[in-house]
């Protein structure tokens, strides 16, 4: 069924009518992108069709998935051959209607006061950019910034969600689809499981923008909810969330963040600002973003040579070490080869 309030557009209810696509999809996530293109999808989900019948004036979607849909880029489904879907609207997901209804009945907080996470294991030298902008612009205390090894641990990250209402967390993060309880947020001296954030209480947290890897890849299996990090902050208390379904490349997540943190500066909605810092990034050139990088990263240049060298001597010792095994696998095969063949040939002359 379809329902219009407050200028959105929502469907919910019994979604046989895709649920061929969802069979299509039940094997494992990467098969949108090994078996369909993103046209395909969009044929499939019938968005032309939709558009056209039901969401005529409709400037934002809130679009709550079934099943394998939770892991639709819905935002980069094509919809002509020059438009996308978040050309046409404003996108917002959550994961069930519950979930939903208790970020909405939430009062908004009006003075909010930003902290940010920042590169928690010193391996993202975008991701220490991304904190510093994003403190620039807001003017964030040293004591609601953690950065690096040495400040971005475990206690320290859940003593600064509790104390600030709009945290932007950039670091390393991964989903565990075998055991989505375990999908963990990668911090300095250890990590912060779903299963551990969703016994949080974070009531005054406005925001959340997980600059991190997979924070909202899940597999629905015997409900419609999936368990993902982004979901286990929601219910924790955070009334909206930003995150990534898949890999997220540390430049490209920094540029990405700015392009929103600008425009959330200015007084957009995080759904319109997320809307015009993806169309931005989007129709930037490689040519201008590497330009606008490299003034960036000017001042870290001896930080970076110096995290290139660490990964380079790594990098050779793991060569190093990958030939060791070989030539070790190598005299390991011969030395079962002459054995067997030894064993082979008592046999023939005992039989013999």
């Amino acid at each position: 069924r379809w329902h219009r309030r407050q200028g959105c557009f929502f469907h919910y209810g019994n979604l046989n009518y895709y649920s061929s696509i969802n069979i299509t999809l039940s094997g494992f996530w990467l098969i949108l992108f090994y078996f369909f293109t993103k046209v395909q999808l969009s044929q499939r989900l019938n968005l032309e069709r939709l558009i056209e019948e039901y969401l005529q004036g409709i400037e934002e979607l809130i679009i709550i998935p079934h099943g394998y849909l939770h892991n639709i880029p819905f935002a980069a489904l094509p919809i002509s051959e020059t438009e996308f879907l978040i050309d046409k609207f404003r996108i917002r997901h959550a994961p069930s209607c519950q979930i939903l209804k208790f970020c909405q009945d939430r009062k908004p907080v009006v003075n909010v006061t930003y902290g940010t996470v920042e590169d928690a294991d010193g391996s993202l030298p975008g991701a220490r950019l991304e904190g510093q902008k994003v403190a620039q612009l807001f003017d964030i205390s040293e004591k609601n910034r953690l950065i690096g090894e040495e400040q971005s641990t475990v206690t320290e990250y859940r003593q600064l969600a509790k104390r600030i209402q709009a945290l932007h967390s950039s670091h390393h993060a991964n989903s565990r689809l075998d055991n989505p309880l375990e999908s963990a947020l990668k911090l300095a001296n250890g990590r912060i499981t779903l299963g551990e954030l969703l016994l949080w209480r974070l009531d005054d947290l406005e925001e959340v923008f997980l600059s991190c890897c997979e924070t909202n890849l899940g597999v629905a299996e015997s409900t419609d909810d999936v368990l993902t990090l982004a979901s286990g902050f929601l219910c924790a208390g955070a009334r909206g969330v930003i995150s990534s379904l898949w890999v997220a490349d540390d430049f490209v997540s920094n540029s990405l963040s700015t392009f929103y943190y600008q425009l959330r500066k200015e007084g957009k909605s995080r759904s319109a600002a997320l809307q015009q810092a993806q169309q931005k990034l989007r129709n930037t050139t490689g040519e201008e973003l590497a330009q606008l990088l490299r003034s960036d990263l000017k001042p870290y240049k001896d930080y970076l040579e110096q995290r290139f060298k660490k990964a380079n001597t790594k990098w050779k010792t793991l060569v190093s070490n990958l030939k060791s095994l070989k030539l070790w696998i190598v005299k390991v095969k011969i030395i079962k080869i002459v054995k067997k063949r030894k064993i082979d040939g008592g046999t023939e002359l005992k039989n013999t």
